[in-house]
């Protein structure tokens, strides 16, 4: 990295130095603009009127995200680097992080299991395989399909290996699913299922609202047990 690029940092976890402290007096604070200025600049970042006077350790860690990315933003950064930007937040929020993402022209660096992210910002992969780092020069879609690609050959030497040792054919095991195609499917699903909820409670359905959140937070716990495995 050179000396003149500007770095910015997204943690997992977003705090701030005076959680006690207004929304407002924290973006002052950090950039020293003027109140005027100030909730100008927050009203882009979806902060309204009111918004603006909540206090930090109120808010929800969406809007703590995104209150951290639009202090970064008035930092005139060309280097972002996130740690699970998206981790641990709804949709809504989710959705207005990659948004606001999207109109970077800088370069970002980040870590994520989130498999719909990396397919919309990931350019080169990196990933951690038996100890050691794997670069691929391509998005996340084509790494997921090397990888399934490059097992296949592994797994016919293996058949191989062992028709020679035993003298007979052995028994074909079943083909085992990587595990980022299991978390992508429970992804997936677990959107399509909060389209639905989202869909009832617009129209005032609530007749399966119980069993959708159900089906939900069945979702949701198998997704942290396959985050868990694979990492």
């Amino acid at each position: 990295m050179g000396p003149g690029v500007k770095c910015g940092y997204m943690p997992q976890i977003v705090a701030f130095e005076n959680p006690a402290a207004t929304v407002l007096q924290t973006f002052c604070a950090e950039t020293g603009d003027a109140e005027a200025q100030a909730r100008n600049t927050l009203a882009v970042f979806h902060f309204s009127a009111e918004e603006v006077f909540k206090k930090v350790e109120s808010l929800s860690g969406g809007e703590k995200s995104r209150l951290r990315l639009c202090l970064l933003m008035q930092k005139d950064i060309d280097f972002l680097l996130l740690d699970e930007p998206t981790n641990h937040l709804d949709i809504m929020s989710r959705e207005w992080i990659e948004n606001a993402l999207s109109g970077f022209q800088g370069t970002m660096l980040f870590v994520s299991h989130d498999r719909y992210f990396l397919n919309k910002f990931a350019r080169k992969v990196w990933s951690m395989e038996n100890g050691a780092v794997s670069e691929y020069d391509c998005g996340f879609d084509e790494y997921a399909e090397r990888r399934q690609n490059a097992s296949v050959p592994k797994e016919a030497a293996e058949i191989r290996r062992r028709k020679k040792t035993k003298g007979a054919p052995s028994p074909q095991k079943a083909p085992v699913v990587p595990a980022e195609t299991l978390i992508g499917e429970a992804e997936d699903a677990l959107k399509a299922v909060n389209a639905e909820i989202e869909a009832c409670f617009a129209r005032a359905d609530f007749s399966q609202i119980k069993d959708l959140y159900g089906k939900r937070n069945e979702l949701a716990e198998r997704i942290d047990k396959l985050y868990e495995a694979w990492e």
